[in-house]
């Protein structure tokens, strides 16, 4: 959406293309100039702004420079210091340490990065201003040379015509600097912007505040391994622990003493602030204890990692999610985590964004086991096929359950689900692992996406994924017999993915296909989601075209 300054000044560079065009009188040219000349500077300092970002730089240099002492005390100086548990539990709360400090560093980088662009861009955008003015200020003082030539009757036209064609043209070129200068003033400080909302989300061992939670055992907890607390679990677990009473706060606290490893503790963590009640924690890590020093296995089993895979190239399976380095169950036509054959791509997105942040449901679907075991295979069965048969069971009944709230009387699953419906599959999956309500966002412009990537990067950096709903068409191609002319139809689809993951200039898309794919910031902008397009099941989607999106609180 462009800034009331772009408009106002578009506005007048319109006014002057008519103009050109016809008879016009100088005082008319003097009154858009002025108007054009009234539109504010692009105010702030360049300087002031580098040197802030020149001392984020020298912070994330010492911050860089403690990691590399912390480093060196965790090899050398602590094991010849302490011996067994000590060791150990000291080891672990360096470590985490140490991913604090990276965190920090790159935090600083970040802020340096983001000043040095702003402060760049705001002294390109001051001069185009500058040089923009002064070509205004030229063409207004040169309507008092075009108003005594229309006073001379002598004049020659040819000349005064020429005059006032490069009067007009001077004012032109003016208007446009102008406009130029506000686009990259703007286009700076809301890329600061957007880093700056993206950072504000890294620090998490502050948000982990609760009776007898000292900053140590916070760090430790975080950081130890930074894909399993996002910073809205930590909250979310945070306000739960808080609302204990002091009985169920010890009995929580003996679980997380009990753990074998950070990993295994922050997974209880991570249980909690998923909603789940301690008679269903105690449950769960019933279940994972016994592996709670096997961080494999505990990845494998309770995070499917949609923000983690590589970027699908459309030959192979890069950048379809694996389990256990598998990402097709033997025989099976669909990629494990993908939607299948029915038209549940709603439930499937959803579904997998909520067993993304949360480890009960997780082991539920990879296990069978635990408060939250489902059928659909033998228990205990943690092979490739097993998990996606209970996926697909799960993705049929949160189906079904959104045709329900849109009121549909017999439950078909190759129809997808409507507005309520969707509502409610948030509702009811996604808000009470993030805490956060979904707001229903309109897609269609240009305007309106650049207006909501902010919202989303900052929401993704947080650990609460943005649904995205897609329009296209997907093609299918069948056999007539003469294998020279086949049969090609397309069908107009709508299709749900969800953002999960974020950098500076790009987004994370998670498909219900079974991939996730990377698109920049710039093509979401645009609308052009045309890489979100796969071979599933004998079909080819063409380029999906986004529609809406729902953006968390």
């Amino acid at each position: 959406m462009s800034s009331s300054k772009e408009q106002a000044l578009q506005i007048v560079l319109d006014q002057l293309d008519v103009l050109s065009k016809l008879e016009w009188d100088p005082d008319t040219l003097v009154k858009a100039i002025d108007i054009a000349l009234s539109v504010p500077a692009p105010a702030g300092n360049p300087t002031t702004i580098a040197a802030q970002s020149q001392s984020y730089g020298t912070r994330a240099q010492l911050a860089f420079a403690a990691g590399i002492d912390l480093t060196k005390m965790s090899a050398s100086d602590l094991p010849a210091s302490w011996r067994g548990q000590a060791a150990e539990s000291a080891l672990n709360a360096l470590g985490a340490l140490l991913n604090q400090i990276g965190m920090v560093k790159y935090a600083y980088q970040q802020g340096h990065d983001a000043l040095d662009v702003w402060s760049r861009k705001l002294r390109e955008a001051q001069r185009q201003d500058t040089h923009g003015r002064n070509q205004l200020n030229q063409a207004r003082n040169a309507t008092d040379g075009l108003k005594r030539q229309t006073q001379q009757h002598t004049y020659r036209p040819n000349i005064r015509a020429a005059n006032m064609a490069s009067t007009m043209a001077l004012a032109k070129e003016g208007c446009r600097d102008l406009i130029a200068a506000v686009r990259t003033a703007e286009g700076g400080a809301n890329y600061a912007n957007s880093r700056f909302r993206t950072v504000s989300q890294l620090p998490r061992a502050s948000q982990l505040v609760g009776p007898g939670i000292d900053r140590l055992t916070a760090t430790t907890l975080v950081y130890s391994n930074l894909r399993i607390l996002s910073s809205a679990a930590i909250a979310q677990a945070s306000q739960q622990y808080a609302r204990m009473s002091d009985a169920d706060r010890k009995r929580f606290g003996d679980l997380v003493a009990g753990a074998q490893s950070p990993e295994e503790a922050a997974y209880l963590w991570d249980a909690l602030g998923s909603g789940h009640t301690l008679d269903e924690i105690s449950e769960f890590d019933k279940v994972i204890h016994p592996f709670g020093n096997d961080p494999q296995w505990l990845a494998k089993h309770l995070r499917p990692q949609l923000s983690s895979g590589t970027a699908k190239d459309g030959a192979d399976s890069t950048g379809y999610l694996t389990y256990g380095g598998a990402a097709w169950a033997p025989g099976s036509v669909y990629p494990i985590y993908s939607q299948g054959a029915y038209g549940d791509c709603v439930a499937a997105a959803t579904t997998m964004a909520m067993l993304n942040g949360d480890p009960v449901k997780m082991l539920g679907v990879t296990t069978g086991r635990g408060p939250a075991g489902y059928g659909g295979a033998a228990v205990d069965d943690d092979s490739a096929a097993a998990v996606q048969a209970r996926l697909q069971s799960l993705y049929l009944d949160n189906h079904r359950a959104g045709q329900a709230a849109d009121g549909r009387a017999v439950p078909d699953p190759q129809v997808g689900v409507g507005p309520v419906g969707n509502a409610a599959q948030l509702a009811s999956l996604l808000s009470p692992i993030t805490g956060s309500e979904y707001r229903l966002t309109n897609m269609e412009t240009e305007s309106g996406r650049r207006a909501a990537l902010p919202e989303i990067q900052s929401a993704v950096a947080a650990g609460k994924p943005a649904p995205i709903t897609l329009d296209g068409t997907v093609q299918a191609v069948s056999s007539t017999g003469d294998h020279h002319r086949p049969e090609v139809t397309d069908t107009a689809i709508s299709h749900q993915v969800i953002v999960v993951g974020a950098t500076d200039d790009r987004l994370q898309i998670y498909n219900p296909w079974g991939y996730t794919q990377w698109i920049s910031t710039a093509d979401f902008v645009k609308g052009n989601f045309g890489a979100i397009v796969a071979t599933h099941g004998g079909t080819q989607a063409n380029a999906l075209h986004p529609r809406e999106a729902f953006v968390p609180g």
